[in-house]
């Protein structure tokens, strides 16, 4: 469901020789303005450049490291790929691009490392969601997130009313059974049906039976998740689902109306202030835990110096982390010593990045969020492990 995967992350956070470069580009998607993409890529590659020049490279080191990014600027093709934002990362004998829908603003950062915050929304799942759009008629599973929406192949599961009578025909066909029971001159055949007994007759009985099926390939198409599952259909039909449900993580709350009316925009439109307010109400439980751990001391602190080594460590549980602010600095892993810098410069790291990055390789969880979401209005806070 992240708009990458984790492997790509892995191999951005691997060590490289060399300087590393990031590049940050917001894209224009519609004429006149897409026209003035490769002018303002050609603005950061003249940033890196001097950067780069800085730190005592040689002409022919800038020309191979900037090579990649110099080819998209003269690469018209390049600008037609959907999404708001370029990001570029370059390295020595390395070069990844990527057109994302997040909304990234310009920035250059030449260090020890790839700068990998603004990116981190494209691996994040914190804002994931998945959308079930029901109907007698048809059925489809989506997965979303607040910019994007793709639909989850549901296998051979029944995806109508009709198909799901068929199989449920079969099924009984197979399990029906006569027996024969003795008593008396005469005997008595009785028929007995398996599987579905506590489901009823009628037309109610056969709509749940559809919505068990339906449940069980949602189960095998998307696995152990904590991610919301949300229903899109009239009252009755959500209704219904929800007595055959076993996913943990259904919404209460739904997206009324028939959804063969929608399109796949429109229903992730429709979806994503729901999962948001599911999103927010696990982030207020984790902050009013955060609160109750740092009022004992120990657990939780919001000072970037203690948050560094501690995501180094593997100890950061759970991470908040501004997605605007940044905290210029130098971390020694040897000695654990943090030094904050004044402004960004060669050999200077935005920390909050560093600490984000070392919480995800630990498998900790990280909110990437607007500042007042993060507890105590800080620029990062985090819960410990121990």
């Amino acid at each position: 469901m992240p708009l990458l995967a984790q492997e790509e992350l892995r191999l951005l956070t691997e060590t490289r020789p060399g300087p590393c470069v990031s590049m940050y580009l917001p894209t224009h998607r519609a004429a006149p303005e897409k026209r003035q993409n490769p002018t303002e890529l050609k603005h950061l590659v003249r940033r890196a450049e001097e950067q780069l020049r800085a730190l005592g490279l040689r002409r022919a080191q800038l020309a191979g490291m900037l090579r990649a990014a110099r080819a998209l600027i003269e690469n018209p093709k390049a600008w037609e790929r959907p999404g708001y934002g370029l990001a570029l990362f370059l390295a020595p004998d390395f070069a990844r691009e990527y057109h994302l829908p997040l909304p990234l603003a310009p920035l250059v950062v030449v260090g020890a490392r790839f700068h990998l915050k603004p990116l981190l929304p494209a691996f994040a799942e914190s804002e994931a969601f998945f959308l079930l759009a029901l109907s007698q008629h048809e059925v489809r599973l989506f997965s979303g997130t607040s910019l994007t929406i793709a639909e989850v192949d549901l296998g051979d599961t029944p995806r109508n009313l009709a198909e799901a009578l068929r199989y449920d025909t079969m099924e009984n066909q197979v399990t029906f059974h006569t027996t024969v029971r003795s008593g008396g001159a005469t005997g008595r055949s009785g028929a007995m049906f398996h599987g579905h007994a506590d489901v009823g007759a009628g037309p109610d009985r056969d709509i749940l039976l559809f919505f068990k099926q339906v449940d069980a390939g949602v189960r095998r198409a998307i696995g152990e998740q904590t991610a919301p599952l949300i229903l899109a259909g009239v009252e009755y039909e959500r209704a219904s689902y929800r007595r055959a449900n076993t996913y943990s993580h259904l919404v209460e709350e739904g997206v009324e109306g028939n959804p063969k009316l929608l399109s796949p925009a429109q229903l992730q439109a429709r979806a994503r202030p729901i999962a948001e307010r599911v999103y927010e109400g696990r982030m207020q439980a984790e902050r009013e835990r955060f609160q109750s751990l740092a009022a004992t001391g120990g657990r939780a602190s919001n000072d970037t110096k203690t948050i560094v080594p501690a995501a180094h460590e593997g100890r950061v549980e759970r991470l908040w982390v501004s997605r605007t602010a940044n905290a210029w600095g130098r971390f020694d892993p040897d000695t654990g010593e943090v030094r904050l810098c004044a402004r960004p410069e060669a050999g200077c790291d935005d920390l909050l990045d560093l600490a984000t990055i070392e919480t995800l390789v630990g498998s900790g969880r990280v909110y990437v969020v607007e500042q007042k979401h993060v507890p105590q209005n800080s620029q990062a806070a985090a819960i410990f492990r121990y």
